[in-house]
């Protein structure tokens, strides 16, 4: 049997839908980690996320987050801690949506203190939420666990 170019065309045409069906199942298997369930409804509102976030700016710099052994700690300016009630906390994880984390929480002397939380090595996108003077704030914060 001879190899001619019509048998290299055959070859390479099976080898080809071969490779397109093998990531296509790959691609199908594969888990999708949404910061939130409502990912598409939550982008419908964004303009209203863009004004939470534009008012909360000014706050950014001064909230703190740092981890005391196996809590985390969260320091809010005097500011946050005197008119909101309490906090929101959502600790992301960007990697494996299982291992998100949300705590409510009340602000004592101007620290929450998170204990017992049980996050793993690696890294963390901490959400802030909170409510005062009848607006919507949000912060978003790093925290690498080691």
């Amino acid at each position: 049997m001879r190899f001619t170019w019509g048998t290299a065309i055959a070859i390479f045409l099976l080898l080809f839908i071969v490779t397109m069906v093998s990531f296509a199942i790959f691609a199908y298997n594969q888990d999708v980690n949404l910061v939130h369930q409502d990912y598409y409804e939550k982008g419908v509102d964004y303009s209203q996320q863009m004004d939470r976030d534009a008012r909360s700016l000014r706050f950014a710099g001064q909230i703190g987050v740092e981890t005391a052994g196996d809590a985390v700690v969260v320091s809010f300016p005097e500011t946050i801690s005197s008119q909101a009630d309490s906090v929101e906390i959502l600790f992301f994880r960007p990697s494996d949506h299982h291992l998100d984390n949300r705590k409510h929480t009340a602000i004592a002397s101007g620290k929450a203190v998170l204990g017992d939380m049980n996050l793993i090595s690696g890294r963390y996108i901490i959400k802030l939420s909170w409510n005062m003077e009848g607006m919507e704030y949000e912060v978003d914060k790093e925290l690498i666990v080691k």
